[in-house]
């Protein structure tokens, strides 16, 4: 089985995203901050915190 994978921004929380295929994410101007977890089964879960600062 394949992992899950969600993502959480602003008010967005726990998106699931299929494995491979993009997602649109409209960034404000300044820092922007996106939560990625992965999930697989008979694993812990990875949790990647990624900030994304937009020029104005």
């Amino acid at each position: 089985m394949g992992a899950s994978i969600r993502y959480t921004y602003g008010a967005t929380v726990n998106k699931v995203v299929a494995s491979g295929v993009a997602e649109t994410v409209a960034l404000v101007v300044g820092a922007n901050v996106v939560t990625i977890k992965v999930i697989k089964p008979g694993y812990g879960p990875v949790i990647y915190t990624l900030t994304i600062t937009r020029a104005a």
